[in-house]
């Protein structure tokens, strides 16, 4: 009995001891996403510098649950910004708004030049839904800086 007792305690220390799971992006929001997602399934879950997101190594599968939920609204709403005053006009309105969002380089699918898009943010199907009528309905686009004059 004695010796059970002595193995029971020694699982449980283990277990304690081992490694969290942790995954991450360098996508800004990203760790709160799937944070919000852990959270929702009452998976306690830290943060960790450099966007990790980490769980006890029992919740693992829990953490690639809670990214593939977040990957259903996280990406979604995009604008590619056609130049810089655009771009200033963009995050001007999203940071007055309090919108997480994002700046990401990108490359045109066409020719490989690289461009600039912005991204709102999305944590659930609601402020997906939200976040798209935001774009079309209260953005700055079609801001641009001026055209030099022609001599």
């Amino acid at each position: 009995m004695g010796c059970r007792i002595c193995i029971a305690l020694l699982l449980g220390y283990l277990a304690a001891c081992a490694e969290p799971t942790c995954r991450g992006s360098d996508e800004k929001y990203y760790a709160q996403a799937v944070g919000y997602q852990l959270a929702k399934r009452g998976i306690p879950y830290e943060i960790r510098p450099g966007g990790m997101v980490c769980v006890d190594a029992r919740h693992a599968s829990d953490v690639v649950a809670a990214e593939r939920e977040a990957e259903k609204y996280f990406p979604q709403v995009a604008h590619l910004l056609k130049d810089s005053c655009e771009e200033r006009a963009f995050v001007e309105w999203a940071t007055r708004e309090r919108l997480r969002f994002d700046i990401r380089d990108a490359n045109n699918l066409e020719d490989g030049r690289p461009e600039r898009m912005f991204l709102l943010r999305s944590f659930n199907a609601e402020e997906l839904a939200a976040n798209k009528r935001r774009l079309s309905n209260d953005a700055p686009q079609g801001v641009s800086c001026p055209k030099e004059k022609q001599t």
